[in-house]
This record gives structure tokens, C-alpha cells and sequence, in this order.
């Protein structure tokens, strides 16, 4: 099966710059206008602080009558960009925050994950046709580690999919031009990392680390975030006393046993300037049944404050492995000005610039092959409710070969804002999103009829949002 992209990653936009006044810290303004081609970069354009590029379009359309009846919002996560998004609807109304979940004066709920599993919990309670929430009733079985490789795991054994491959073109090792790059196949299974869940699969895990002796592996918690928690060994014993330091934690405090991953570390990421990076990618789901996706323009590379060494395994030298910006804020070496993070559009044209059009090109391909499996190989678990979507930040490492590694995916990607681009970037993606999960006429009872045409659809281009369909041909 090959993957057949979007849209190519030389459409990813040029970078935009603006400044800040005051302290005359420059704050990069990423963008999406699509405006490279194969051959040629356009220069890039100036962008107003505070602005959107995406015409909202949905939005729009509900102020052409006064007699559209507001929407009534909700949130339990009290985020500048949440807010910021729905106050550009016309007639919106926050409903403040109380404990009473089930009650149904609301039309949109954005809330956290351990709200919807007591909504969801309660047998009785229905969502009216009116309500829409941004999550799925078993959304952890794609965000938590474990299940996540257990369902990938799953889906690759299934001998229809075992062979699922991507057209890949590796970086050029010879003098030959990059238009003459040779091309071969990249398989699903070799873009996530061998995983085992401990301490169910300690001695499959025992048996493997036997093969490679002299590999590294990374250990996680199965349901924590933000880089807690996380070691690396490269000894079987390390892991051995781990468990048993935290069986005996475990059991003098009273709870149930932890569970945690253990996976293959990449040990050749790609470097820029010495350092380690990871993308952060905003992925937008409204149907696992069928699976209708989304993949958005505006996404980011984020990098470690310090370089990166191989063999430095201990704790106190993770900054220089792990790129989650709660760790790296601690690193002296840390720059709040951009926070150690890159527009995609930054990082497509370094892409472009050392190994030419046709490997950027083709990693785009791999990376969206690579999600857009990972979501198949949740449709026959996931419950789908046409009141829910989902927004997922999903991690990919890419490694010298310019092959991308799914790390994870989280359901409740940080909307927190730590530098003025960060903040335009996220402002965009929550307006996107809305424009789509929408009806026109929502919240009349009648608009709910459109979510079985949006399922039918690719809205993206109607609307003119950052998103684009994740699709594959056979």
C-alpha cells in the first residue's frame, strides 16, 4: 500500500517574523501560507501580531442573522487560547464553571480527560443532540503508552497489514544530484519502536535486550506526562532494581502495582546545530467509523537545551535526551525568547537546504503514513460518538535517515503559551478546529444532520482552515 500525501511538505509555508517591542525580544511568527514550490522559496511575508491567517468561514456564516441562537460554552481548563477562540464567535456565552457535569446548559465542552471518563461512566447520561465534547469515550487507548503499543501491535500482525510500506527516499550518501535520489520502501512497522508493557512482558523483554546487549531502552510510566518519571538504561539489572524499588513503594503505600513501557531507544536521531529535537504535530479527529483525520499545517519542532551525548544516561543529563519543555525550562542553557522550539516551516527548509526537495518530500510522506496507521489501528477499539472529536499531539522523532519514529500521542496537548509564537500558532489551531467541528447552524437540533455529511467530506478546502485530510490510495 502506498501512501499518497496531502499535500507536500514544500507546501508547508514560509516562516514569518515579527517583533516584540520593550525589550526588543524577537518572537517568530509561524505560518502556513502555501507558498513554496519544488524549486523556488517565496520571501517571506510580515505578519501583524495577534493575527490569524485562517478565515473562519463557519464562523463567519452564524453572523449573517440575529436570529442564530448563542452558544454556550464551557471549560474546566482556564487557557488564553481556549477562550480566545470562542469569543470570535458572534454569539457566544461562557457558562462559569460548576461541579454539576451533567447538567445541559452547555453546547460545547472542552474539559479534561478525567471529566469525561465521569460523563461517560454514568450509564443513564446521554449527551442531547445539541452537545459536542473534545474527546472520545475510550480516548487512552491511543494516548496511554501501553495500550497504544498493544493495539499497534495488534493491527501489524494482522497479515493484511504486515506489509504496509511507504515510498522512502534516504538521504544521499554519493555525489549523484538529489533529483536522482534512489528510492525504496519504508514499512509502518519500522516507524514505532519495539515496545514491551512491564511487567506483563518482562521476559519477552529479557529475551530481546539478550539479542542486543549493548542497546539503549527508555522507560515510561504508561499514563504520565511531561517527561516524569522517564530513565534510560542500557543494563538489564538497572531495570530489575527499578522494579523492585518501586514494587516496594508501591506496596507501603497502598497501591495497585505500576505499570510502565519499555522501548527500543533511538539512539541516531537527527542533530541540528549538535542538538536533539522532536515535532509536536497537531492531529484533529471527528470519526474513528469511518476514520475521517486531519493533520494541521502549524506544528513545531522543539529541542534540548543542551547537546546531545549518546552514552550520558544518568538522570541528571535527560535534558540533553528528552525534549519536553517542562524538563528543558529548568536548563540554565534555556532561551525564553523561543522557547528551544522551531516552526515546521523553519524545519522544512533546513530539511530542504542539506538533503534537497526530494527527501523532504518524502519524510513528509513517512510522517503522514505514520499517523494516519496509528489512528487505523485504533478503529476497531475506539468507541465513536458523533458528539466527540479529538485533537491529538502527536511526538515524532526523526532520525539520521530521516526516518520518523511515533514516540507518543497525547490527548490533551499543552495549551499553555510560553512565547508569542507559541501562543499565535495555538490561537490558530483551536480556530481551525472549531471552523470544522461546527455545523453552520449549530446550535439548532437540526444542524447535527451535517456531521453525517462531514464524515463524507474534506471540509479543509471549503473552509480554509490549516488542516488537510490524511488519505492513502492502495
Amino acid at each position: 500500500m502506498q501512501h499518497k500525501a496531502a499535500q507536500s511538505w514544500n507546501e508547508y509555508g514560509s516562516a514569518r517574523h515579527t517583533e516584540t517591542n520593550g525589550s526588543s525580544k524577537a518572537a517568530q511568527v509561524m505560518s502556513t501560507k502555501k507558498t513554496f514550490t519544488t524549486s523556488s522559496v517565496a520571501a517571506p511575508a510580515v505578519a501583524t501580531a495577534g493575527a490569524t491567517s485562517t478565515p473562519l468561514s463557519l464562523l463567519e456564516d452564524r453572523a449573517k442573522g440575529d436570529d442564530t441562537p448563542p452558544l454556550r460554552y464551557r471549560t474546566d481548563l482556564d487557557k488564553h487560547v481556549i477562550h480566545f477562540a470562542f469569543q470570535r464567535f458572534p454569539h457566544s456565552i461562557e457558562i462559569l464553571e460548576d461541579e454539576d457535569v451533567m447538567s445541559d446548559d452547555w453546547h460545547f465542552f472542552w474539559m479534561n480527560v478525567g471529566r469525561v471518563r465521569s460523563i461517560f461512566s454514568t450509564a443513564e447520561y446521554r449527551l442531547t443532540d445539541t452537545q459536542i465534547i473534545n474527546h472520545f469515550p475510550n480516548h487512552y487507548e491511543l494516548t496511554r503508552k501501553d495500550l497504544m503499543y498493544k493495539n499497534i501491535k495488534k493491527y501489524i500482525r494482522d497479515p493484511n497489514n504486515a506489509q504496509l510500506m511507504v515510498r522512502y527516499t534516504p538521504p544521499c550518501r554519493g555525489p549523484y544530484e538529489w533529483s536522482e535520489k534512489p528510492s525504496g520502501w519504508l514499512r509502518f512497522v519500522d516507524c514505532v519502536p519495539v515496545t514491551y508493557n512491564i511487567p506483563n512482558d518482562f521476559q519477552m523483554f529479557t529475551q530481546e535486550f539478550r539479542r542486543q546487549p549493548c542497546s539503549t531502552w527508555i522507560v515510561k510510566p504508561t499514563s504520565r506526562s511531561q517527561g516524569r518519571g522517564i530513565f534510560l538504561i542500557n543494563r538489564i539489572t538497572q531495570l530489575k532494581r527499578w522494579i523492585k524499588e518501586r514494587k516496594e513503594a508501591d506496596e507501603a503505600e497502598g497501591l495497585p502495582a505500576s505499570t510502565f513501557v519499555v522501548s527500543k531507544y533511538v539512539a541516531n536521531p537527527l542533530l541540528i546545530g549538535g542538538k536533539k529535537f522532536d515535532l509536536r504535530l497537531y492531529v484533529l479527529v471527528t470519526s474513528f467509523k469511518p476514520l475521517v483525520a486531519y493533520l494541521h499545517e502549524q506544528g513545531f519542532a522543539r529541542f534540548c537545551a543542551t547537546p546531545y551525548v549518546a552514552n550520558a544516561l544518568k538522570d541528571d543529563n535527560l535534558c540533553s535526551h528528552l525534549t519536553n519543555v517542562a524538563l528543558q525550562k529548568g536548563e540554565d542553557a534555556y532561551n525564553e525568547v523561543h522557547g528551544g522550539k522551531w516552526s515546521l516551516a523553519n524545519l522544512c527548509l533546513f530539511v530542504q537546504g542539506r538533503y534537497g526537495a526530494v527527501c523532504a518530500d518524502g519524510l513528509m510522506r513517512s510522517i503522514e503514513f505514520t499517523i494516519y496507521h496509528s489512528l487505523r489501528a485504533m478503529e476497531s477499539v475506539m468507541f465513536n460518538d458523533r458528539h466527540c472529536f479529538e485533537l491529538y499531539g502527536y511526538d515524532i522523532l526523526i532520525d539520521d535517515c530521516l526516518r520518523p519514529h511515533l514516540i507518543e500521542v497525547n490527548s490533551s496537548p499543552s495549551l499553555s503559551t510560553t512565547t508569542l509564537s507559541d501562543r499565535l500558532l495555538k490561537e490558530e489551531v483551536l480556530a481551525d478546529v472549531l471552523s470544522i467541528i461546527f455545523p453552520p447552524s449549530f446550535p439548532s437540533p437540526c444542524a447535527m444532520s451535517y456531521w453525517e455529511y462531514r464524515l463524507r467530506t474534506d471540509l479543509t478546502t471549503a473552509l480554509q482552515t490549516g488542516f488537510h485530510l490524511l488519505q492513502v490510495e492502495a
